[in-house]
């Protein structure tokens, strides 16, 4: 006689309950990852505050300020609704261990479909989450190892996970054949894996659409008193993606021609600009000039970045003055002349720049008739491929990182620095080969491109100057200044630095007490730090009178503001000063 036991289960079985090796796993990659993750909470923590404070350098690798970590921790995409990936990260693995606790303790028929199929849903979170933080440093261009180990066990545990399920699937469907019943059919399978592509697709959209928005460049002023730079291609952009000349494969268009100067010329230069930019107008007038001077030999490739959020999703909403609110239309404008009359672009636009205090949507509407077919204008207006362009304009700048106009762009990189038709001019006559005109310069209005630079070297000063690089700070804090000789932070930095110093070869009084007076010069308003640190220098010069009755002056205002703590610190500094000794930073 033939017993149960005899016939074959009709699904793959599993005797003996899931493997406990499985479980213990699960919570040890659960402490890494959590370990890993407060790990990064507290370089993060520290990356934001050392920007105010003198703080060590964070210990991990590759989480110093200006490193991979720093670039990604402090970046818009570290930030989801409102809370830091490292605390999203945390909730995820308190989700993870209320699903295994679930999925073991929770009281379910022993018959019934197991509740450790939900474990490799939860777990997905983190392979999803994980996956989009590796496309964010491709990005960025940072690749955060610590960042990387945690996805790495955030995959590990998604593996661990599915196998469990299916150990624990296989142990019910051996449960039900010993007890004679049918095997438990595939719908809760497919419904968990239904859920899990709902929940990733989500997840993906969430993070891609709720990050926080960009931090707000630094504010430069518009003097410039030295020359110009070009910053080479890097990985993200390159000059040949700037090509207007030819369609883009997947959209099958004709090229909108927004050029100035003929298009076989045989340089050119790509800019990016709005409209309603005043720094923009100024640049277009310097590049006309250029151009008058050199008839026939450069073209400009005008590209368009809207100073409004209106058309332009990078610009968070009531970050730009309302002056820019007719950007949007003025660039559909500008676009719909070069899709209609190419050749009737450059006048066009000179029109508008000529025009920008007063212009309005009705204006540029009425002074585009007048330029191009009256009759196809409307069809134009509507033409898909004009909003094509804008958006293909805007998602450019994206990927260089620009977030202000004017930029300037050519072969060897992006034009940095004051620029007006002298410097341009020559600038383009030496990686040309042209011949230098013999009208006479004008370096009067100076336009100011790229301030991203500037600023750039002055924080990787900072950066350096609070890991104790003190001679890369000094570095990068000078070129700074060499860039834009009246910025009155940087020449503060550098004076405190060149003062206070610890170590005795880099200190230097006399060139302290000349970058102080230069904040002072050029401050609005001479803070009670300002005047810390001019008395800081005065003493390192030997000039400690002077430098009590500078200490003096910040140490009253400090405490006009209700600032015991820094009053009692500059006061300390005084009494060094009156003992005739000069102050110096901790190591």
């Amino acid at each position: 006689m033939i017993s149960v036991a005899d016939i074959p289960p009709p699904v793959r079985v599993r005797e003996f309950p899931p493997d406990r090796r499985l479980w213990w796993a699960m919570w040890g990659l659960i402490g890494v990852g959590i370990v890993l993750t407060l790990l990064l909470m507290r370089e993060g923590n520290i990356l934001s505050a050392a920007e105010t404070k003198q703080l060590n350098r964070p210990g991990l690798l590759g989480c110093g300020p200006g490193q991979p970590c720093d670039h990604l921790l402090r970046s818009e995409y570290a930030v989801i609704l409102g809370k830091s990936l490292t605390k999203w990260g945390l909730g995820y693995y308190l989700l993870v261990a209320a699903a295994i606790l679930a999925a073991i303790y929770a009281w379910q028929l022993s018959l019934s479909p197991p509740l450790s199929l939900m474990l490799p849903v939860v777990t997905l979170i983190g392979v999803v989450a994980g996956g989009w933080c590796v496309a964010v440093m491709w990005k960025l261009a940072a690749f955060c190892p610590w960042c990387l180990a945690v996805h790495g066990v955030n995959l590990m545990l998604f593996g661990v996970a599915l196998l469990y399920a299916v150990q624990d699937w296989r142990h019910r469907q051996y449960i039900r054949w010993e007890a004679g019943v049918p095997p438990l059919p595939s719908t809760p399978v497919a419904i968990h894996v239904v859920v899990a592509l709902m929940l990733g697709t989500g997840q993906v959209m969430m993070m891609t659409l709720f990050h926080a928005d960009p931090k707000p460049r630094a504010e430069v002023a518009a003097k410039i008193e030295h020359g110009l730079g070009t910053n080479p291609w890097t990985a993200s952009g390159s000059f040949a993606q700037f090509a207007i000349d030819a369609p883009k494969p997947a959209q099958g268009a004709i090229p909108i021609w927004t050029v100035k100067g003929p298009r076989d010329a045989p340089h050119r230069l790509v800019v990016f600009s709005c409209l309603t930019c005043p720094k923009c107008k100024e640049l277009n007038s310097v590049l006309k000039e250029v151009m008058s001077r050199h008839p026939g030999k450069l073209r400009v490739d005008v590209r368009f970045y809207p100073l409004w959020h209106g058309c332009n999703p990078t610009i968070p909403k009531g970050a730009m003055d309302t002056k820019h609110r007719e950007a949007c239309p003025l660039i559909r404008n500008a676009l719909g002349v070069a899709m209609l009359k190419p050749d009737a672009f450059a006048e066009y636009v000179d029109w508008l720049y000529e025009n920008q205090s007063t212009l309005d949507d009705t204006q540029a509407t009425s002074a585009a008739h007048k330029r191009v077919d009256k009759s196809g204008w409307q069809k134009a207006m509507d033409d898909p491929a004009l909003w094509r362009r804008m958006r293909e304009d805007i998602e450019l700048a994206r990927q260089l990182d620009i977030h202000t106009v004017p930029q300037i762009y050519m072969d060897q990189g992006q034009i940095y620095g004051g620029i007006n038709v002298r410097n341009l001019e020559s600038l383009l006559s030496e990686s040309f080969a042209w011949k230098a005109s013999e009208n006479p310069s004008d370096d009067e209005g100076a336009v100011w491109v790229a301030d991203n630079f500037i600023v750039a070297h002055a924080q990787r000063g900072l950066a350096h100057a609070q890991g104790g690089r003190y001679a890369d700070a000094i570095r990068e804090l000078k070129e700074s200044l060499r860039l834009k000789g009246d910025w009155a932070e940087a020449a503060q930095h550098l004076a405190w630095i060149l003062a206070t110093c610890p170590d005795d070869t880099i200190r230097n009084g006399t060139e302290a007490v000349k970058y102080a007076k230069l904040a002072q010069r050029n401050s609005k308003t001479v803070t009670p730090q300002l005047w810390d640190v001019v008395a800081a220098a005065l003493a390192e010069a030997g000039e400690y009178q002077e430098a009590v009755n500078t200490a003096r002056k910040s140490l009253e205002l400090y405490k006009q503001a209700g600032s015991e703590k820094q009053a009692e610190e500059v006061d300390k500094r005084m009494q060094m000063y009156l003992a005739g000794r000069a102050y110096r930073t901790p190591k």
